[in-house]
């Protein structure tokens, strides 16, 4: 599903392949540990007509909007083994050897972390699990801060390089959307993201 963005829209699967040490077979995100990513680009010209009176701004305006689609998802639960844990941590090495890390409570009956963690989005406040290319993710199990079990696995992320989305035109009664891009852009990825190749 492409997620457009501000001034991004992108379309991301990363190819991760499950390796543990220490419980053989566990050790993962839900929905799978293959993740590929896709960038896209598209330009869209917006006429903006005012819904009373004098325009209070510019009534044209043209935009690339830029994008990212990441899958299976940008957040996911880790999936491991049933425990006698209340705590996973997940410490990320990337291909640049820089690490991130994440930690958040788990539900050892049930064999997964009791809330998805952040793979791939960027914001004021959130950085992401993962970057592109290969992710050593060694992971932990605690109980009342001690560790009780741990692995690893390898979560490749692929860059599938940028796709061109067609061009468009639209019409806005909203003079703001002559002045910013961002409702713009979403509604232009919403719409003509399937056609993007």
């Amino acid at each position: 599903m492409w997620k457009p963005t501000v001034m991004a829209l992108a379309l991301t699967l990363t190819s991760l392949s499950a390796r543990t040490q220490g419980q053989a077979g566990l050790g993962r995100f839900e929905g799978g540990n293959d993740f590929q990513y896709f960038g896209a680009v598209g330009n869209v010209s917006v006429q903006c007509f005012p819904t009373g009176g004098a325009p209070t701004g510019p009534t044209s305006a043209y935009y690339r909007c830029d994008g990212y689609s990441f899958s299976p998802g940008e957040e996911a639960r880790f999936v491991g083994p049933v425990a006698d844990a209340d705590e996973v941590a997940l410490v990320a090495t990337h291909a640049d050897r820089s690490t991130r890390s994440k930690s958040g409570s788990y539900d050892g009956r049930k064999g997964q972390s009791d809330d998805r963690f952040n793979l791939w989005i960027i914001s004021v406040f959130q950085r992401p699990l993962l970057k592109m290319g290969a992710n050593t993710v060694e992971w932990t199990l605690k109980r009342k801060g001690k560790s009780v079990t741990k692995g690893s696995f390898i979560a490749n992320v692929k860059d599938n390089g940028d796709l061109q989305c067609p061009n468009a035109s639209e019409t806005s009664w909203d003079m703001n959307d002559c002045m910013s891009s961002s409702r713009v852009c979403s509604n232009y990825f919403t719409r003509y993201g399937h056609l993007c190749q």
